[in-house]
């Protein structure tokens, strides 16, 4: 075909992979488990959050199976180390306290409703940022595949 002759490197391959997969699948049971819970149920517009919640862990717990059971992972994945999840403590210091000085304050709905706002303004301006290097590091990986260094 004429027209692969002239695609980039960087051109995505069409091949879907069993990762692919885990990801795509709770997002299609999203919209069938919220209306589920909107309509069938009593919880009204809070089942769309709840369907949220339980297509995340179906990702989770999918993309899980996935990292454990491929072959492709068996050097690189060993089991889960009480070292990966270290990290998690040290954030749960600072975040515990946080939220429980949130909640003390005499005005606590205002307060938790700024924190909040503060943190989306924090990650919009860090965006930019971010989509930046991971374009810059898709590029230089292309380029290093391709086996060009310079």
């Amino acid at each position: 075909m004429e027209t692969l002759k002239w695609a980039p490197p960087e051109a995505p391959s069409c091949k879907i992979g069993a990762a692919q997969y885990a990801l795509s699948l709770p997002s299609l049971l999203l919209t069938s488990i919220a209306y589920a819970l909107v309509h069938w149920t009593t919880l009204d517009y809070k089942g769309v959050s709840l369907a949220a919640s339980i297509s995340l862990w179906i990702s989770i717990l999918m993309l899980s199976l996935y990292v454990l059971k491929a072959k492709k992972f068996e050097e690189t994945w060993n089991a889960l180390r009480s070292e990966s999840l270290s990290h998690i403590f040290s954030n749960l210091k600072i975040a515990l306290p946080l939220a429980a000085m949130a909640g003390l304050m005499p005005n606590s709905e205002v307060t938790t409703s700024l924190i909040a706002m503060c943190v989306n303004t924090e990650a919009v301006a860090y965006m930019f940022a971010y989509g930046l290097s991971a374009a810059a590091s898709t590029r230089v990986s292309n380029e290093l595949g391709v086996g060009n260094p310079d």
